[in-house]
C-alpha cells in the first residue's frame, strides 16, 4: 500500500499547527514550493526544537525498572 501525503493528515496534525502558530495552507501546495512559504519556514524553525516524549514507552521502562529493583 503506498501512502500519500493526505493518507498522514488527522485532526490531531491539524491541532499540532494550530498549538504551534504555524498555518496549514502549505499542506495542499506542491512540496517543490514549500521551502518557499513562510508557513512552511516558521514550522521547519519549531519542530526541531521540540521535544518528544513517548509517555507510553518511558512509563513501560520505569514499571519494569521498578518491579526489578522490588525482586
Amino acid at each position: 500500500m503506498e501512502l500519500e501525503l493526505p493518507d498522514l493528515i488527522t485532526g490531531n496534525t491539524v491541532r499540532f499547527f494550530r498549538i504551534l502558530g504555524v498555518g496549514t495552507d502549505f499542506l495542499q501546495a506542491p512540496v517543490a514550493s514549500w521551502a518557499e512559504r513562510d508557513d512552511y519556514r516558521k514550522c521547519k524553525e519549531i519542530v526541531p526544537h521540540l521535544r518528544v516524549v513517548n509517555n507510553t514507552g518511558e512509563r513501560a521502562v520505569k514499571l519494569m525498572k521498578d518491579f526489578n529493583q522490588a525482586t
